[in-house]
């Protein structure tokens, strides 16, 4: 993936990030949305407002454009809430008291140009970047019902937490990730260089590039 380079960014609301999510999300023909810039503008908003406890990851071509975005949400205190928490009227406080940090990763968005894989390198780097621990940390998300079968044909593992309902334009499932067996496959599966290469800390201190190979 030499034509290929990842970022992230931690605490920072991304513009770009926003944009390029409600552009591919209404692109996708099993979405249903009645205005794109109302999308545009929903999604800027929610991100702005979740940037402090949010860790973006994406993959640029070496063009400058997005390719392929991906996010985690920490669930820092108890007043504040998840989205997923939100949408689907659910809570994750059962996670939250089994000890460890609860996450909800999100904005999973690629550009069907882009190398086939890069979402899953975000994956692996976002676990990675915010040490994840397998055995005491959680994960949540908000899941496309055809992602979802396409995710557990693949071999990830999940439970659901809460009842399908319709979000952001598709059939939307709730769900923690089996992050132990998420772990795992992301090792065996990930290019190398995405567990290895060093990174080097850009101008912006908030923000880190990796160069794939």
């Amino acid at each position: 993936m030499k034509n290929f380079s990842i970022e992230i960014y931690a605490q920072l609301h991304r513009h770009e990030v926003s944009a390029f999510v409600a552009d591919r999300y209404h692109q996708v023909d099993h979405f249903a949305f009645t205005s794109h810039e109302q999308l545009r503008s929903e999604i800027a908003q929610e991100d702005r407002s979740l940037a402090r406890t949010s860790t973006i990851a994406l993959a640029r071509h070496r063009n400058g454009s997005i390719v392929s975005t991906a996010r985690l949400i920490e669930r820092r205190d108890s007043t504040a809430i998840l989205p997923v928490e939100r949408v689907f009227g659910i809570s994750v406080a059962p996670i939250r008291s089994e000890g460890g940090r609860v996450f909800e990763f999100a904005r999973l968005a690629s550009d069907p140009a882009g190398s086939r894989g890069l979402a899953w390198q975000l994956a692996a780097t976002l676990n990675v970047y915010c040490q994840l621990d397998p055995v005491s940390d959680s994960v949540v998300a908000g899941v496309d019902a055809r992602l979802l079968r396409a995710m557990q044909d693949r071999g990830w593992g999940f439970e659901r937490i809460g009842e399908p309902l319709v979000h952001l334009g598709s059939a939307t499932v709730p769900i923690r990730v089996d992050l132990a067996a998420a772990d795992a496959l992301l090792r065996r599966t990930c290019a190398p260089p995405v567990w290895h290469r060093a990174v080097r800390v850009s101008h912006d201190p908030q923000t880190l590039r990796r160069r794939t190979r």
